[in-house]
């Protein structure tokens, strides 16, 4: 047997068991596809069967693009499902037959990991009675205040409203039912859907679907919530330019603002998502184009009912690195540092579990 297999055991089953709360008898569907490594599939049907669950493996032509929208049997089988787990490069997460999956009671756990190196990591076995607790605190923050504001060393400069209802990632450990997590060798993350309010500009790291580090950063300029001018690299303008074009002009609308909160999720960039980097504690992830991927209220899960209706098709998410993170004036991420990492309630959870911050 493979062995790194064997360990990637321990994170598949934080994943599988703790995380998507896998049970006897459940119905588990697994896609993978092209592009990813077949074997992240293999131990999260290897873990889910040691559950006890009945488990389903298919496997998909990739996607050409993010969301994209998977052939029906596959969009069949998902709504069948009382867990789904996506192993997809790109991923299918705002789909509309994931967005249905999720509508008929399916837990959607997106495997956001390039190889099963991600399933090895510190990250992905990092206790998640911690992550959680962490996303208490800082979901409680965000959910409390009126004005958000990030800054960084490289320009970033925005503003925006905070509204109790436009908060997601409380805490649910295990997930529930007609709702998701992306667990990308680490999970856990809060965040806000700014809806028309966001004004300044963001100075990115990464852009989504570029791998690595840019230089020079681009710099996207923002009034009411709407990306009015983008600078950098030509072919980074060009690419925003090619969003408008394509999906209209909710593509340059800023969807969301999130932070990671696991803290030892690795800041990998080299591949073109960077998923992993947005569930490290304190970076931020704000995304340019929809704003559909929470609901309300739990009735209106079956619905796919939502306060926010803008969905040009297209959800990509960019990042800042090491953020300056304020709400209401008061900190909450410091050059990237994530300071209810320093709560004492934290830090002794930690020591009860055995795990270092």
């Amino acid at each position: 047997m493979d062995r790194k297999f064997i360990d990637a055991m321990e994170g598949a089953r934080n994943c599988a068991i703790t995380l998507a709360g896998v049970k006897r008898g459940e119905n588990v569907f697994i896609l993978t596809d092209t592009k990813s490594d077949p074997r992240i599939a293999e131990v999260l049907a290897a873990v889910s069967r040691e559950a006890r669950a009945n488990v389903t493996v298919a496997f998909m032509e990739s996607r050409t693009a993010p969301h994209e929208e998977p052939p029906k049997p596959i969009a069949a089988a998902m709504q069948a499902a009382d867990v789904f787990f996506e192993v997809c490069e790109p991923m299918i997460l705002y789909s509309q037959a994931a967005r249905e999956a999720k509508a008929s009671g399916a837990r959607h756990i997106v495997c956001a990991m390039d190889s099963i190196e991600a399933l090895c990591s510190e990250g992905a076995r990092f206790p998640l009675e911690i992550t959680f607790a962490v996303c208490r605190k800082v979901f409680h923050q965000w959910r409390n205040g009126k004005v958000i504001r990030v800054t960084s060393e490289s320009g970033t400069d925005i503003t925006a409203q905070l509204k109790p209802e436009y908060v997601v990632g409380g805490p649910m450990l295990p997930v529930e039912p007609g709702t998701f997590e992306v667990f990308a060798g680490g999970t856990g993350d809060t965040g806000v859907w700014p809806a028309w309010t966001a004004e300044g500009k963001m100075v990115f790291d990464c852009l989504h679907t570029f791998p690595g580090l840019l230089d020079p950063k681009p710099t996207i300029y923002l009034e009411k919530g709407q990306v009015v001018r983008v600078e950098g690299d030509p072919q980074h303008v060009q690419f925003f330019d090619n969003l408008k074009r394509d999906y209209g002009p909710d593509a340059w609308h800023l969807g969301e603002l999130m932070i990671g909160l696991c803290p030892k999720a690795r800041v990998t960039i080299d591949d073109p998502s960077h998923l992993e980097a947005h569930r490290h504690a304190g970076c931020l992830h704000a995304a340019t184009g929809m704003s559909i991927d929470f609901y309300d209220d739990p009735a209106d899960r079956k619905t796919l009912k939502s306060k926010s209706t803008v969905d040009p098709g297209i959800h990509l998410d960019h990042l800042v690195i090491e953020p300056d993170i304020y709400i209401d004036g008061q900190p909450c991420v410091v050059k990237g540092h994530l300071l209810a990492l320093d709560d004492p309630e934290i830090k002794a959870l930690a020591e009860e579990l055995g795990a270092t911050l």
